[in-house]
């Protein structure tokens, strides 16, 4: 998933989510702010896990 444009000649704009080591690519902008998501912006203020072995706020985790 990618895009070339007349206003933009010699790039490739490539989406990070389908690039195979994602975590190795560091943005270098933000583009269509106004449509993101507007809980983005606040995804460094919800609890972080580092597996999915936690169970979601609120949920026991039998079920």
């Amino acid at each position: 998933m990618y895009f070339k444009s007349g206003q933009w000649p010699g790039e490739v704009h490539v989406h990070a989510a389908t690039l195979d080591e994602g975590c190795d690519y560091r943005p270098s902008a933000q583009v269509v702010l106004q449509s993101r998501a507007g809980w983005l912006g606040e995804l460094e203020t919800i609890p972080q896990h580092q597996s999915f072995q936690a169970s979601p706020a609120g949920r026991s985790g039998k079920g």
